[in-house]
């Protein structure tokens, strides 16, 4: 994981000749440079799966995005897209069914908080940035997986995952856009030059080491939407 800090690259920019950016604007452009990373290549860590164990009745999930007040207090931060919800619960293994409004308004018909509605989860509701709704309720505890896509965030929070290959390619692509505030056009496509060829070559380099990469990435499970 990576051990570089946003300071720190601030630091680096200044050594690297833009000194005469206000530290602010470089946090900017660093995190600028962070995204045009992430849209330039595969990121194993954007997905994610989460563990949720609801108790008998408990059927709400709390979700946020990446503008959410409330983000510390949701049971999945920073959540941007379901791909399927799995039932792990000991002794069963199936994935939930995702329903539309109109269903989801069926239920709402009946008191999802009186005993006499709940049962054995087989679908669920997702409304995206605020809840998903297990339906439905659980009559007895309930352990699911769930396989999503998560907010990228900026760069500050995305360090502690971020991998070490992948700072000097950060660093690269906050220049780029460093040149270009400058006024730089020739310097900042010479800088996109020698950031799309050191991603390419660190891809590679992955596919490489780890024989199930590329299945991966070909897959809908790796893949940046």
């Amino acid at each position: 994981m990576s051990s570089i800090t946003v300071d720190e690259v601030v630091t680096e920019l200044k050594n690297r000749g833009f000194e005469g950016f206000a530290v602010g604007d470089l946090q900017r452009y660093i995190d600028w440079g962070f995204r045009k990373i992430v849209r330039m290549a595969d990121w194993d860590w954007e997905q994610d799966i989460a563990t949720v164990v609801l108790e008998p009745g408990v059927y709400k999930i709390t979700v946020g995005g990446p503008t959410d007040p409330q983000l510390a207090w949701t049971d999945i931060p920073l959540l941007r897209d379901l791909t399927r919800i799995i039932d792990t619960t000991s002794g069963s293994s199936f994935a939930l069914r995702p329903i539309g409004e109109d269903e989801w308004t069926e239920f709402l018909t009946a008191d999802l908080t009186n005993a006499g509605s709940w049962g054995t989860p087989d679908r669920y509701y997702f409304e995206w940035e605020n809840a998903i709704y297990i339906l439905p309720p659980p009559q007895t505890q309930k352990t699911y997986h769930i396989y999503m896509w998560k907010y990228i965030g900026d760069a500050e929070s995305a360090m502690a995952y971020m991998p070490e290959d992948w700072e000097e390619a950060l660093l690269l692509s906050a220049e780029c856009i460093c040149h270009y505030r400058a006024r730089q056009p020739e310097f900042g496509q010479e800088c996109e030059v020698r950031l799309g060829a050191m991603l390419t070559e660190m891809m590679i380099e992955q596919n490489m080491k780890d024989p199930s990469f590329q299945e991966r990435v070909d897959s809908p499970w790796s893949r940046v939407r």
